[in-house]
């Protein structure tokens, strides 16, 4: 196959700033490398589309304001001008009234985008609320572009229309990209058509022996015998996949006007949709090596983590407005994965801060994200890598029977505390730290008020394990195992050196921090924000934990932080 690839020195964007666009006031979107693709990540509602949308906009608004362009206006009504905007890629931009976010009483209001090339050519250009495009000249201390821009966008689902529908010119006034697949397909280059077919062959195996153009029609020949189908029959699967791949390989040949392409964008959103699990990461990388091999920047949007996982330059969005600091702070966390940082899930927003100062300045590489939070934004799915882990609390587990707990969470590495909760090391460090004879009191102050409580959380706790199949050494222990902690733990306070690790064991300890140390775990995060501030048996607990995540996390062993 020929290749048909832009020279290296071609001029490509990087980075494009929107104002005041559709949920954005203002989004600076950095693409990074044109050999890196791009993956726009985050849940639903929190503008993904958006950006794809914006990026499309930018570029034909680029192309328009060419000095060598058939438009010879610098203002475009939407509206009127339909016939000079139309684009296979850009059918939705009849709705361009919902487009600018913030609108003025007297309907008036205005989008802009702010675009930045390698060769530090800016361009911008804005849209109004009432459909006017207004094609600023580029930088004139610039030279302005020397070509056009490429680009073409895939969407998360796509089906066949009945040839008899389709259109001859991808130009026509029913500005609707789905009539136009088979006409891309039929003209291309039969070399394409060649690439085509071995990708299908190859993402379809056993099952696809040739594609053939009859008239109108695309008719598939399957290996096993079975009729031809029109491709309009074929599976939603197979559909999507060939779509994609003409419409690729379509914006990889063509030159629009005799124009000279300077930069390819191959837009695609959700490339997991309609595709069963073991295809999606097989198609992404088809894409990913073509956009590689042509000097095509790949944009995506995705849910799916086996694509988050193999993306490095990523575009975190988040639908949540913070509210308050913390919030901001755990977005801003989530927002900012980054491509070296293992994950770590924790409880709650208290949790992430204890963990982020007492034990990730000894793992620089290890971004902690709350559980809910980040399930939110990340979508993990059960495919997840070693490079993920939960660091779990153990409650009222026996500590004898926690090695015998879960492992792993839907393929995750699961860690737990030597101490209940992260409470229970405040609590272990007031005991080593403050007047025996006041420890004393209180502790047994706690378990006369409360010592039910306790005897409860034990006992459910050893009857639910249980419950469970478990070897016989952990059977041996559950049957030699006092629920009765509460007597036991009083009774150490009569020895000489009583085993405060047994008691904090035993302790329901946000009970006790309240009720005992009248205080709450921020203040106790804010007095103690860093390891050396705590008794050296409890940074010794600590340091246990540490070592268990140097395990999970080895493949970052390089990048951590050595005492």
């Amino acid at each position: 196959m020929s290749e048909r690839s832009i020279p290296n020195d071609h001029t490509y964007l990087q980075s494009l700033q929107i104002k005041n666009f559709k949920r954005f006031a203002d989004l600076t979107i950095n693409l990074g490398p044109l050999d890196s693709p791009l993956l726009v990540c985050g849940e639903n509602n929190a503008g993904k589309t958006q950006v794809l949308w914006a990026l499309l906009l930018f570029f034909r608004a680029c192309n328009l304001r060419q000095k060598d362009s058939f438009n010879q206006k610098s203002v475009l009504n939407i509206k009127e001008d339909a016939a000079t905007f139309l684009h296979p890629f850009l059918e939705g931009l009849q709705d361009y009234k919902s487009f600018v976010t913030i609108v003025d009483q007297d309907g008036s209001g205005i989008s802009t985008f702010k675009g930045i090339f390698s060769d530090s050519v800016e361009y911008s250009c804005s849209l109004k609320a009432n459909g006017i495009l207004d094609l600023h000249p580029p930088n004139e201390n610039k030279l302005h572009f020397t070509g056009k821009i490429g680009f073409a966008m895939v969407l998360p689902a796509f089906q066949f229309m009945s040839p008899k529908n389709e259109l001859d010119s991808e130009f026509a006034p029913n500005n609707n990209f789905r009539n136009y697949v088979r006409v891309f397909y039929r003209r291309l280059p039969d070399d394409f058509k060649s690439a085509i077919l071995k990708h299908m062959q190859a993402l379809f195996p056993n099952s696809l022996d040739n594609i053939i153009v009859k008239e109108q029609a695309i008719n598939v020949l399957a290996t096993n015998g079975a009729p031809q189908l029109e491709v309009m029959f074929s599976g939603s699967a197979f559909q999507k996949i060939f779509s994609a791949l003409v419409i690729f390989y379509r914006l990889l040949g063509s030159e629009h006007h005799g124009d000279v392409i300077t930069s390819r964008y191959f837009l695609i959103e959700e490339p997991e949709a309609l595709l069963y699990p073991s295809l999606v990461f097989q198609f992404y990388n088809t894409l990913r090596d073509l956009c590689l091999k042509h000097k095509v920047k790949l944009i995506v949007t995705s849910h799916d983590f086996s694509i988050f996982n193999a993306t490095t330059n990523r575009l975190a969005l988040s639908a949540k407005v913070p509210t308050t600091l913390d919030q901001e702070s755990d977005l801003l966390e989530i927002m900012n994965i980054a491509k070296d940082k293992g994950i770590l899930f924790v409880d709650g927003p208290t949790d992430v801060e204890f963990v982020k100062q007492l034990l990730c300045p000894d793992l620089a590489c290890v971004a902690v994200v709350r559980r809910s939070l980040a399930s939110d934004h990340l979508q993990l799915s059960a495919s997840s890598s070693s490079t993920i882990a939960h660091l779990m609390d153990p409650e009222f587990c026996p500590h004898q029977l926690i090695p015998y707990l879960p492992s792993t969470q839907n393929g995750c590495s699961c860690i737990y505390w030597e101490l209940p909760c992260i409470e229970s090391f405040f609590i272990l460090h007031y005991f080593l730290t403050e007047d025996a004879k006041t420890v004393a009191e209180g502790i047994k102050k706690y378990f006369q008020d409360d010592w039910m409580e306790s005897f409860v959380g034990f006992g459910a706790a050893v009857a639910k394990f249980a419950k469970q199949t478990v070897p016989q050494s952990a059977a041996n222990i559950l049957k030699s195992y006092n629920p009765n902690v509460c007597d036991a733990a009083l009774l150490q306070l009569q020895q000489q050196q009583p085993d405060y690790v047994m008691i904090t064991r035993a302790i329901r300890a946000h009970t006790f921090v309240k009720k005992i140390m009248k205080t709450n775990t921020t203040v106790l995060l804010k007095h103690y924000h860093n390891p050396s501030t705590l008794h050296p048996n409890v940074q010794a607990l600590l340091q246990v934990t540490i070592d268990k995540l140097r395990k999970v996390y080895e493949g970052f062993a390089t990048d951590l932080h050595q005492k």
